[in-house]
């Protein structure tokens, strides 16, 4: 009965994600497995369903736990997207771009799009970049 509980609260909750994004989300974590979603699921649901028998509260503890272990919620379709580096709306594949903090330089080898991931509104395409210089310090 608690499992079918919190997978009507899940559906709940991802219809009402979907209604804000405009897509099915899913959890996503850089180099995880289908495996390691698995293991890391049932583990946040244990400590949930262990904290409190409120669906809200079983929810929110499940979400915490899961960010808390480097998931994060996005877009179906983001999800597929390549890449990890934010870029500005007008960049092309062969631009130069800086490359984090520390004065690193790549050019851009592909585009995705928009982007969830990209949290910067002056940087909303998500892109590959190949690194070609690194400063190092």
């Amino acid at each position: 009965m608690k499992k079918l509980l919190f997978l009507v609260l899940l559906c709940f909750l991802a219809f009402l994600t979907g209604c804000a994004t405009g897509g099915d989300p899913v959890w996503v974590k850089s180099g995880a497995t289908q495996n390691d979603f698995h293991m890391d699921s049932g583990q946040c649901k244990a400590q949930a369903f262990s904290a409190t028998t409120n669906l809200l509260q079983v929810g929110i503890i499940y979400n915490t736990c899961m960010q808390g272990k480097g998931w994060y919620l996005t877009e179906a379709e983001d999800s597929k997207a390549k890449g990890s580096h934010c870029v500005r709306v007008d960049a092309k594949v062969g631009d130069i771009v800086g490359y984090g903090n520390n004065g690193s330089q790549g050019v851009i080898k592909s585009l995705s799009g928009t982007s969830t991931r990209c949290t910067d509104p002056r940087f909303p395409i998500l892109a590959v970049v190949e690194i070609f210089s690194e400063v190092e310090y």
